[in-house]
């Protein structure tokens, strides 16, 4: 549909430009050499992002007069994983042999102290041209490394640093909090939120009011309130045939008998307005779910009403890992928030808990606190840096080195570097225990110990042990598995398949193949993913 739209307009996006242009030079070589004669100069700017289609359309047209200027830096290079070979830059000598080299090692923006750090990070690459990062500014604070027992322990560090910030009269706008991956965001937007931190999203959406959140707190309400506004946004979603004129016919049945519009849907199901849907099921999920309140902890309780209402099905074959790692994030701070509160918390209390991140009124947009992915944060600065979040697997990315092995630490390596250089004055690195979504522990970043003692100073109760295992670990690779491995037969939960059963344990690949109960469907795991063992008495 798509293409059809395209050709409609006569319309034709970035890749087809290019397409299209590579097409024309392979095929024509007079159009070809009619447009290298006629471009005398080429300068490629951000070089180390080209991917190779960009790369051959570059090179053909400079064939002719040969005036070629690129400007790049392999250590920035972090859209490999969309198709930018950092090879390009790095060995541009072996397919220009007449180039100059220029290197720009000048900062302008960061303290030694940061440089030093941002150095010692990016050594350990080997696709890259040598070099160290040199300045002239002044020295300024030691970049500082804080583990936290917990998750509330490393957001209240970021807090309570923050505070101090301000008593020095810093602006909230000259603060940065950096991460790898949007679903992080949630626990630091609750602790700002409780210590009223006005704060921003650069790039992107608060967590409570990201689509699939809003859509399990509106679930959840209907199970306590009933509201017009959150029975509008669960009753079609997944699909059950209700739309816009049936909304439109229970609102106004809902006027005429006085009541809500879930109440007009019970009482006028067989009204001929409303053949064709499925509103018997609608009711009988929320009904059923009501009497379970009583005896489900609210997280079990939830993900039994995600599970049967088709919410997790739609969220699975929609392969949007960014939504279902938020769902999950959601599930874990549900989860937290069960041990923290108590076995009689109530769901009501839970969703009034809620209310204080989703009604937030978090003042003007001039001066906020700065959230971002890193991903977002490249080629901005900030004087004051947090990079949230440094635990292996979540920086660098255990799907990412689970899919390009090698390749993908160092461009989790390079990640690391780009948000380490984006800070000018004061920078500092967090992370903390506690466990993962599939329920693995969480240890530090490598990448926190490849920088030189001499160059951070580490806060935080952090034991020798778990630094000494962190240590075993990178020594062992992207790719390690550790000894743990599940043996076949072993009943598994995944933080988004549920529960399965290992049917295969594959050594050589790394990898299990497990069957999940819900689907059905057989799918292979990598080890290095890790999944909760269910227990059964």
């Amino acid at each position: 549909s798509y293409l059809r739209k395209q050709k409609k307009n006569y319309a034709v996006d970035f890749d087809d430009i290019i397409n299209f242009a590579l097409y024309i030079f392979t095929n024509h070589r007079d159009i070809l050499v009619k447009w290298q004669n006629r471009i005398h100069y080429i300068q490629v700017d951000e070089f180390q992002d080209s991917d190779t289609k960009q790369y051959t359309l570059m090179k053909l047209v400079s064939q002719g007069h040969g005036n070629l200027f690129v400007v790049g830096d392999p250590d920035q290079t972090i859209y490999e994983w969309r198709g930018a070979k950092p090879e390009f830059i790095v060995e541009f000598h072996l397919n220009f042999p007449d180039v100059r080299t220029i290197i720009m090692d000048r900062n302008y923006r960061s303290t030694p102290q940061i440089l030093n750090v941002g150095n010692s990070i990016i050594k350990h690459n080997k696709m890259r041209v040598d070099k160290d990062m040199k300045t002239d500014n002044p020295k300024g604070p030691v970049v500082t490394h804080f583990h936290g027992k917990n998750e509330d322990e490393e957001t209240g560090y970021i807090v309570q640093v923050i505070k101090r910030l301000m008593e020095k009269d810093v602006k909230l706008h000259d603060i940065s909090i950096m991460y790898r991956a949007n679903f992080l965001s949630r626990a630091i937007e609750q602790a700002f939120i409780k210590e009223n931190i006005d704060y921003v999203v650069f790039s992107g959406v608060k967590f409570f009011e990201r689509q699939e959140i809003k859509n399990i707190i509106a679930y959840l309400k209907m199970l306590v309130s009933g509201d017009d506004i959150s029975f509008i946004r669960t009753v079609n979603f997944p699909r059950r045939g209700i739309g816009r004129k049936k909304i439109d016919f229970l609102r106004q049945k809902a006027e005429e008998e006085e009541c809500s519009m879930y109440d007009a849907l019970k009482n006028n199901l067989r009204d001929p307005a409303m053949s064709g849907v499925a509103g018997y099921d609608y009711i009988k999920l929320i009904e059923t779910a009501k009497k379970e309140m009583i005896e489900k902890d609210i997280s079990e309780l939830t993900r039994d009403l995600l599970n049967k209402s088709g919410f997790m099905e739609f969220y699975r074959r929609d392969g949007d890992n960014n939504r279902l790692d938020n769902i999950a994030e959601f599930m874990t701070a549900l989860i937290d928030y069960e041990q923290t509160a108590g076995e009689d918390v109530e769901l009501s209390e839970y969703l009034q808990e809620l209310s204080l991140y989703t009604d937030a009124d978090i003042g003007e947009d001039s001066n906020r606190v700065r959230l971002m992915t890193i991903h977002v944060a490249k080629g901005l600065e900030f004087p004051y840096v947090f990079i949230y979040g440094m635990s292996e697997d979540i920086l660098p990315n255990a799907r990412s080195l689970q899919e390009r092995r090698q390749k993908a630490l160092e461009e989790e390596r390079r990640l690391a570097y780009v948000a380490v250089t984006r800070t000018k004055k004061e920078l500092f690195l967090t992370e903390s225990e506690g466990a993962m979504h599939g329920g693995a522990f969480k240890y530090p970043s490598r990448f926190l110990l490849e920088i030189k003692e001499n160059m951070i100073v580490r806060e935080g109760k952090l034991d020798p042990d778990l630094l000494e295992v962190t240590k075993q670990r990178m020594a062992n690779g992207p790719s390690a598995v550790s000894d743990d491995v599940f043996a076949i037969g072993d009943v598994v939960l995944h933080p988004v398949w549920n529960e399965g059963v290992i049917l295969v344990v594959d050594r050589e690949k790394s990898e299990y193949a497990v069957e999940f109960k819900e689907s059905g469907a057989v799918r292979n795991i990598r080890m290095k993913y890790k999944l909760m063992v269910r227990k059964y008495e």
